[in-house]
């Protein structure tokens, strides 16, 4: 880990923007979790809040490849967290004058989402012009281990700011997290090639970016996939305030029993614990975090809810590292951004209806069922991967 930051300095700043950005998000979405079952107690109007976090970004990212391509990718990343900075802010001052409700919330969530839709691929396309090559899976795998830290810790400063010195200062420390990811990027510069600016329009730039990424298989093949994962993974966010009925307490520690997961499996990529073929990477991850949710779905105590949450955040992260790595080693670097961000789209294009969707089911049918479903169709979708024989290594 060290290495990485001696021989890639610029990777450092870049690491210490992420910790801070990701930090700011967990801690946003704890707020809105709580905030919102809080007021309504109802898992159908937490669904209905979370399609305003997923589907924006979904319906922006793919033109947001474009602009990324063509622009500084951490000048756009600089952008982005100084909107998110100021709309935390401005929460703050809501809540505070008692001005605050569902929607000023729900607008306020849209905006923070198309800022990420900028965000995270740009972030994505911009690692490999700050590392060798040769250090690409590495500074991936210390990232990924940053911020899960982040997601164990950003819940956990949540709930303790919330229950401590309340909602107001909640999201003060939310912006300036933000905050101190703009001051990180300040400056930095990516060396890949720009795109050149033309006149055409974005749904032409949006027609080449899906005929480059179809020139990947590795790409293309695991879209699906990748969303069929995701849409079940993303009612662990509907499911959490339920399991937990609305006990802030409780959604922090679930919250950060995934962050901590995840950082369990980037640490075991980092320290290179995982060295085994990539396609036994990502058929293991699927089949165990299948078999975790289906275990959830026995109204077990709460600590062991806990526990298999975080062997789910285990596996999400091993298969993210794994795939994200694979892509940023095989992708052109001149139009990665515009593939990455046709990836984030489309392989997350399912979660804002599965918020909707799980919103309902939960609602009125009880989340056993729902994570019982979502786990025999993981382990489906493990099969699937394997069948599709597209990893050569």
């Amino acid at each position: 880990m060290i290495e990485v930051f001696r021989k890639n300095p610029l990777f450092l700043r870049f690491w210490f923007s992420a910790i801070s950005s990701d930090l700011g998000s967990r801690m946003y979405s704890l707020i809105l979790l709580w905030l919102v079952y809080h007021w309504t107690g109802s898992a159908l109007h937490v669904g209905l809040v979370m399609v305003a976090t997923a589907l924006p970004a979904v319906l922006i990212a793919p033109f947001a490849g474009t602009l990324i391509d063509r622009y500084n990718k951490a000048v756009v990343m600089f952008l982005a967290d100084s909107i998110r900075t100021i709309l935390l802010f401005m929460l703050a001052f809501l809540y505070f004058e008692s001005l605050l409700n569902m929607s000023i919330i729900i607008t306020v969530t849209v905006i923070i989402s198309i800022a990420s839709a900028f965000f995270t691929p740009a972030s994505m396309s911009v690692l490999p012009s700050l590392v060798i090559k040769e250090h690409i899976t590495q500074a991936n795998a210390t990232n990924q281990t940053s911020i899960s830290a982040s997601a164990i810790a950003g819940p956990l400063v949540g709930v303790g700011i919330i229950a401590t010195i309340g909602v107001v200062n909640a999201f003060l420390a939310g912006g300036i997290f933000f905050l101190a990811s703009t001051i990180f990027l300040f400056g930095i510069k990516d060396n890949t090639e720009k795109t050149t600016i033309s006149k055409t329009s974005a749904f032409n730039d949006l027609k080449e970016g899906w005929a480059i990424l179809k020139e990947y298989p590795i790409v293309y093949k695991m879209l699906d996939k990748i969303a069929l994962v995701n849409f079940f993974y993303a009612s662990l966010m509907i499911v959490t305030p339920v399991i937990s009925k609305g006990n802030a307490t409780h959604i922090g520690y679930m919250m950060s029993s995934i962050g901590a997961g995840m950082f369990v499996g980037a640490m075991l990529l980092s320290f290179g614990k995982l060295n085994f073929k990539i396609i036994y990477k990502l058929i293991s991850s699927f089949i165990i975090m299948g078999l975790a949710f289906i275990a959830i779905s026995f109204h077990l105590h709460f600590y062991f809810v806990v526990i298999f949450l975080f062997i789910i955040g285990v596996c999400l992260n091993i298969f993210n590292i794994t795939i994200v790595s694979t892509y940023q080693s095989d992708l052109d670097p001149k139009v990665i951004g515009r593939v990455m961000s046709i990836m984030v789209a489309l392989s997350f294009s399912l979660i804002p209806i599965s918020y909707g969707v799980m919103g309902v089911l939960i609602q009125y049918f009880g989340y056993s069922i729902v994570m019982a479903i979502s786990g025999v169709i993981i382990i489906m979708s493990a099969f699937r991967i394997y069948n599709a024989r597209i990893f050569n290594d």
